[in-house]
This record gives structure tokens, sequence and C-alpha cells, in this order.
């Protein structure tokens, strides 16, 4: 269109036309922009156009929408910008040659500006007509723009009713309003949780009366003055009972509702369950009283380990108060120079864990004096199972362990004791045993000579005296290794109807010079083989046969064997009786004491240690058993057994040991080299003469050092080693033999020593030597060894 064209034209026609079309099916203003704008610059011949809007909040004018691009870029663009007065124009047109360019300003509305640029100038009908249809346009995009307003603030709206009830719902306290009759109109989850209905609409628009049939009526007053002063009630404690039978403690505060000119037109509650609240207070109360009552010290803890609370036991204990400890590490402040560090590493495991401990641990009080406690501690846990803190239980248990102390250094004292005693008895009894055993050797190799009736007397009576010294000194021996557990207990197959034939045979030959008989009775059930040890019951035996033949000057005494059933398995029973002098009814509860004597005044030619019984009591309650004494003055006593009776499944055959032994000739002998190691004079004289009558050539070495030379240069038979040797003892000299190239090596050594102590003869075997005799010896025991 040129300025030849400024009559009527029905192009404007068209343009009202189409945009009339566009109009009618648009329903949003950015879309009809979009579409409208292009079609003016096509129609009206327009090379720029652009629409420009003010904001209402701040009144600053900013391009909606420009054709082409860079309009709102050029130099035009923003000077059109700028000008308020183009864009505030009177009558709503403008008009502004600018260059070679006419620039046409249309402001019909406050806020849209639509802005056209042309090459040649519209002719004043085709602007009269173009004014309407742009402000058609205009007003069309106004209402376009509210539309989508209003759509954009529904939309706004509903997000944001959406997202207030998605935030109700998951708040853990009940949230509600209510309308100015008490009509609930909203709710959220929890609310309708602690009702028992499962849908809003089961609430909604009723009171709680209609609610709650049980303690609805308790909100209707306070609620009605809610409604008529506004002044709001807060933190009531309230018990709930909904008609489900669900009872719960909250704890409500509610408010008046008002509307835009401040009148009340409803109540908004908020209710919190405190029942689990409410039942940790009691708890806690309860063990407040406990804890402060309490003499025990109670401490509670945070997860790391950190103070947060102590009772007054604790402060008792301790010295130190809540305040002066609170968030600190106990071990900080209680663990001293000699808490045991490992107890401590304990403890701080367990904690870092999250776990209990229980532990014994040395602390220290505020006046840094030691004291000992006992410690119990376990982590307090949540609904959750999580760690919360600690809770830990101190007892004072010092004078406990001082008593420990004490009985430890009690027991060490006499362990000690213990210690010396058998060092004493070890001592004494090889001081004692080395020159007897010359005294019973000698006695011995008398008899073999030839001796006046006066000198056999007088070499009887030296027997029988050292005799009685022997068993004196094997009585105390027995009693000190009884009492300190060095009797073993050896169980084995006994021959128990040789064993008693073979002891009374015995006895048989010691009262030939006296009217006395013998006997042995035996049950017939009484089976051949039993499983004891057999050296202790032959000592027990041997102890009571021994006491009835010392007091039977006439009579009988003897042996009976018989099973009988015990409560819990068969026992043994072996009673020994004689017709001597019997022991009085008042003295026999005494028999079995140590050194004890009955009527000792009136025995004065019966001697005895007053150890047998003693001793033979403590054997029989090695083998389990126990023993009994019956007696009457003048007519004899008799001493009863009862031991468990155990017997194999099936019995071995009678062993080389079972039998007695044959008779020892030289010829058993007198082929044997033996070295004799032994410093003592006068037992080296003994040992040689008596070996010297059974034709068995020997060599003598004095001490350790000569043995060594003899063993390495002689190959021997029988090695007889005495232990106590001045310089290298028995026990290194027999471990030199066994550990080198020695033609002795494998010789048998039997050991000589004046000490019966059960771990000398351990040491000895385990030194490497085979045999054992114990000084003092009588000569058929080293001719037995021998053999």
């Amino acid at each position: 269109m040129d300025s030849s064209s400024n009559k009527h034209s029905p192009i404007l026609s068209d343009i009202l036309l189409e945009i009339a079309l566009a109009i009618g099916n648009q329903t949003s203003e950015r879309l009809l922009v979009r579409k409208t704008v292009p079609l003016l610059l096509k129609r009206l011949e327009c090379n720029a156009c652009g629409l420009i809007s003010s904001a209402a909040s701040d009144g600053q004018h900013q391009y909606t929408f420009a054709v082409p691009g860079m309009f709102p870029r050029s130099s035009v663009g923003k000077e059109i910008l700028s000008s308020k007065h183009l864009l505030e124009t009177s009558g709503g047109y403008q008009v502004v040659p600018l260059d070679d360019q006419w620039i046409y300003v249309f402001s019909p509305a406050p806020d849209q500006t639509l802005i056209l640029r042309r090459s040649v100038p519209f002719a004043d009908i085709q602007i009269k007509e173009l004014r309407p249809i742009v402000c058609l346009l205009i007003n069309t995009y106004q209402n376009l723009r509210e539309k989508d307003r209003r759509l954009a603030a529904e939309q706004e709206s509903e997000a944001d009713r959406r997202l207030l009830k998605t935030v109700l719902d998951y708040l853990p306290d009940a949230i509600y309003l209510k309308d100015g009759q008490r009509r609930k109109v909203l709710t959220n989850a929890a609310d309708l949780k602690h009702t028992g209905f499962t849908a809003p609409e089961d609430i909604l628009g009723k009171t709680d009366e209609e609610v709650f049939s049980i303690t609805g009526k308790n909100s209707k007053l306070i609620e009605e003055e809610i409604l008529s002063t506004g002044i709001p009630v807060e933190n009531r404690v309230e018990i709930l009972h909904n008609d489900f039978g669900k009872e719960a403690w909250m704890l409500t505060s509610k408010f008046p509702f008002l509307d835009g000119k401040g009148k009340i037109t409803g109540i908004v509650g908020i209710s919190r369950d405190i029942t689990r609240q409410r039942e940790l207070n009691k708890e806690l109360e309860r063990l407040s009283l406990v804890a402060s009552q309490t003499t025990n010290g109670v401490i509670i803890t945070d997860k790391e380990g950190y103070l947060e609370w102590v009772n007054e036991g604790f402060t008792k204990i301790s010295g130190f108060t809540l305040e002066e400890v609170i968030g600190k590490r106990p071990g900080d402040f209680l663990q001293g120079p000699e808490t045991d560090q490992e107890v401590v590493e304990i403890m701080r495991k367990a904690i870092q864990e999250h776990r209990g401990f229980d532990v014994e641990v040395l602390n220290y009080n505020k006046q840094r004096e030691p004291y000992w406690i006992k410690i119990i501690c376990n982590p307090m846990l949540d609904e959750e199972g999580k760690v919360q803190g600690f809770m830990a239980i101190e007892s004072d248990i010092t004078l406990r362990k001082e008593n420990e102390q004490e009985i430890l250094a009690a027991k060490q004292l006499a362990e000690n004791a213990q210690q010396a005693e058998e060092a004493f008895l070890a001592n004494m009894s090889h001081e004692i045993r080395t020159p007897l055993n010359a005294v019973i050797g000698m006695v011995n190799l008398l008899y073999d000579t030839e001796l006046s009736e006066e000198q056999l007397d007088y070499v009887t009576t030296l027997d029988h005296s050292a005799n009685f010294l022997h068993g004196l000194i094997s009585n105390v021996l027995d009693i000190a290794k009884i009492q300190s557990g060095s009797i073993d207990v050896v169980v084995r197959e006994v021959r128990l109807h040789n064993l008693m034939e073979n002891l009374l045979a015995t006895y048989r030959n010691k009262v030939l010079s006296k009217p006395v008989s013998v006997m042995l009775q035996k049950d017939a059930a009484l089976p051949d083989i039993v499983l004891t040890d057999p050296v202790i019951l032959q000592q027990i035996l041997n102890n009571l046969l021994s006491n009835a033949e010392k007091f039977t000057r006439q009579g009988e005494i003897g042996l009976s064997a018989r099973v009988v059933n015990g409560k819990d398995q068969a026992m043994l029973q072996l009673s020994v009786w004689d017709t001597g002098e019997g022991i009085p009814a008042d003295k026999l509860d005494q028999v079995f004491l140590k050194f004890k004597q009955i009527d000792a005044h009136e025995r004065a030619n019966i001697r005895g240690s007053g150890l047998g019984l003693a001793i033979t009591k403590e054997l029989v309650g090695l083998l389990g058993g126990r023993i009994e004494a019956q007696s009457e003055r003048g007519k004899g006593s008799t001493f009863s057994v009862w031991i468990p009776l155990v017997v194999p499944e099936s019995a071995a055959p009678e062993s080389r040991a079972d039998q007695r032994p044959a008779p020892i000739t030289s010829q058993n002998t007198k082929h044997m080299n033996i070295l004799v190691v032994e410093d003592n004079r006068i037992n080296q004289k003994y040992i040689i003469k008596l070996l010297e009558k059974l034709g068995v050539q020997q060599e003598l070495a004095e001490n350790g050092e000569d043995a060594l030379l003899k063993a390495a240069a002689t190959k021997f038979d029988v090695i007889l080693m005495d232990i106590q040797l001045p310089g290298i003892n028995g026990y290194q000299v027999t471990q030199k033999i066994r550990s080198t190239a020695n033609p002795n090596r494998d010789t048998r050594i039997i050991a000589l020593t004046a000490s019966a102590m059960r771990q000398d003869v351990h040491k000895a075997m385990e030194a490497g030597m085979n045999d054992f005799l114990s000084k003092p010896f009588k000569p058929k025991e080293l001719i037995e060894k021998l053999r």
C-alpha cells in the first residue's frame, strides 16, 4: 500500500475478517499474538511490529512480542521503549516520523501498546479504519491475558491446596478446622486416625459429640467459649476415647479462626498424642526414684559416652557431683595410674560398637584414692531399636577385692609354708634315712655272720629298733604326702584273693611266737579281680593287721571280705578283727586322730607313732571309701572299710607281677657287673658287702664326675645311682649318660635316695632312670630290683 492509495481499501476489511476469524477460536493470548502480529505485517506492508506490555506492579514497559527479532534491540526499538510519552499517547494514537521510516503507536489500553513501522505513511482513511481493528485486537489480548491469569491462579490455588493437604496429612499431630457451629470442615490423617474412622467423609460436617460418644461432650463448653470470646486454649491435656475402644492422651490447643474482616467464623485445633510420653514419664519417675535412693552409682551417657546424668549414689562413691562431671567421659576423671588398660579398652570398644559390657575396674575418687567398682553397662534403645545412650550401674566392690587380696596372700603364705614343710621333710628324710640305711643294712649283714647267743640277741634288738624307727619316719612322711596331695591313685587290675593270702601269710609268720591264729573269711560272691590302687589297698590292710597283731597277745586276728549293696553302687567291705585288749567306748571316736594313742600309760610296752589309723583313714578316703571302728574293752576290736567295688569287664590273665618271686640265689646275679655311685662311706660299705655276698662284680664312684668317667670307660649291666652327690648330682649324671654316645646309654639305672617324696620319684624318671629304691632298704629289696 503506497501514497497513491489513500482511498478506502478493501484490504482493511480483509484484515478485520482474518483477525475476527483468528480471535474466534483462540483461548490463549500468546497464541493469538503469534498469529495476528505476522498477519498485520503482511497485510499492512509493515517492516516491523511490536507489542509492548506494562506490568501493573512496577509500571515498567517491555516487549511481549516483536518482528523481526532484532527490533527490540534496534535503535528505534530502544528509543520507543524509553520514550514514555509515546507509550502513553492521548487519544490512543500517535505517529512519529523517524529518519526515512514512519512509526505508528497505538495505545487504546493503558497497559498495551502496538507499534507498527513502515516505509510509507498510512492514509488518513486507513488510520481511521485501522484504529478500531487495533482496539479490537488489544482488547482481545487483554481479555485473553486476564483469562490466562485466572487459569494460572486457579491452577496455583489447586496446587497450594494439594500441597497443604499433603503437608497436613504427613504431620504427626492432628490438625482440624471447625465452622461456627463447631462442625468439622477440615481434617488431616492424624486426626482421622484418632477418631477410628477410615474416610474423611465419616467425620466432616459433624461435631465432637457426634464422633466421640464418650468424651465428645468435654470439648463443647471450651469451643463455645472460644467462639464467643476469641480467647484460645493452649496445651490442654485431655483423654480421648473413640467409639472403637481406643484410648489416647492428647495435648490440645484450639484457636479462633477469623475471616478477612476479623470476624470469628470457626475454630482451628491442633492435638498431639502424648500417650507414650506419659508412659515414659511415669517410668522415668519410677526409675528416678529408684536411682536416687539406691546406694549403687547410676550414670547415663549419650551414645558417644559423654555423661548426661548421675545419681547421689555415684556422688557418694566417687565424690563427684553431677555439675562437675556432666559433658565429660567417666574415664577422663575416674581412671588412674593403676587402672587396667585392657579393661579400659574393653569398655571403650563396647561404647564404640554400641553394645553393653560387664567389668571390674580400679577407679580413683575425687581425693584420688583408689577404689574398686563393678560396672554393668547396657545401651538404651529408642522405639526403632537405635542406640540413644548408655546406662551403667556401678557397685563398690573395694571390700570384696581387699578380702580377695587377703585370701590370695594367705594362700600364697600357705603354699610357701607347704613348700617349706616339704623341703624340711625332704631334708629330714635324707638326713635320717641315710644313716638309718647303714644301720639296717649292717644289721642284715650281721645276721649272715657267726653270732653267739648274746650277740644274736643284741642284733635282734637292734633290728627291731631300727625297723620301728623306719616305720615312724615313714608314717610321718605318709601323713605329709597325703595332706599335700603328693599321693597319686593309680587304678589297675588287682587279684584280691592273692593279695589277702600273701598279707596273711606274712602275719602268720609274725605270730609264731604267740598263741594267736590268723583267719581269712571270704564271701562266695567276692570277685577274683577288682579295679583299685593295689599299693594303697595293701597299705590300708597292712596298717589294720599290724595294729591287730600288736595289741593281741592271744586268741586270733582275722580278715574278712564280702560284697554289700551301697546307696548308688556295690561296695567291697573289708574287715580286720582281733581278740585283743579292745578300746574304751569313750575313746573310740579318737582312734583316727593324729598322734593320739589310747591309754598310752598302760601300753608302755607297745610302741607306736599314733599315726597308723590316721594314715589309714586318709588312704581310705583316697579310694573314695569310709572306715569305722567297733570295740569292746577286753573283747577286741573290729575295723571295717567300705570302698566302691569296680570289676573289669574281662579279667586279664595272671601277670608275672602277681606271682610270688622266685628264690634269689647267686646264679641270678653272679655274672653282673654293677657301677655303684654313692658318696656316703658307710652306705658304700653296706652296698659293696651286700654285692660281694651275691658274687656280683662292682665298681665304686664316690661322686658325679667319677661316675661319668667310669661309665664312659666300661659297659655295666646296672648302675646304682645315688641322687644327692657332691658336685654333679645323680639327675645330671643320668642325663649326661643318656644324652651322649656313652656305652651305658641304654643301661638300666636304679635311683638310690633317702627321699621318699613323690616329686623326687617323678624327677628321677624324667632324668632317665628306670627304677627307684628308697633308703633305708633291706638286702632282699635290692636283690629283687637286680633280679
